[in-house]
């Protein structure tokens, strides 16, 4: 059964995988939401479609599709995010598995960033925030 923990002013969902583990999901407002969000993944763990983040199974799109929305944050902070999801993070690496993302490669395309001009303080944005959403 799943089940909700208050994180601060937030929630976070906990729910069992189909390995046995206990994954969790943060940011969630209220604890109906986030119990509603463990079941959900409890149930696609029952029905065989559940497709867990940890293991990298999933592209980068799709995991910003469920992290961003999750974000409790100042509306300025949420623009900056988006715009370095948007501009450089999406193009570059929106259809690579998590699991191929390697801090080589970032470090890579953060120094593409400022070689097409951008500022070095716009390419640490974008890397920042990669590796926020990102988690590795």
């Amino acid at each position: 059964m799943a089940w909700a923990e208050k994180r601060g002013n937030l929630w976070r969902a906990r729910w069992h995988a189909p390995d046995g583990s206990v994954p969790s999901k943060p940011g969630f407002k209220t604890r109906k939401a986030a119990e509603k969000y463990g079941q959900a993944q409890e149930a696609a763990a029952d029905n065989g479609t559940y497709v867990d983040p940890r293991a990298g199974r999933i592209t980068l799109i799709e995991w910003v599709n469920e992290w961003y929305p999750a974000q409790d944050l100042e509306p300025t902070t949420l623009v900056n995010y988006k715009y370095a999801i948007e501009v450089h993070i999406l193009p570059k690496f929106g259809s690579w598995a998590l699991s191929d993302l390697t801090t080589e490669e970032v470090g890579k395309w953060e120094h593409e960033i400022m070689a097409q001009g951008f500022a070095r303080r716009t390419a640490r944005d974008a890397r920042t925030t990669l590796t926020t959403g990102a988690s590795f």
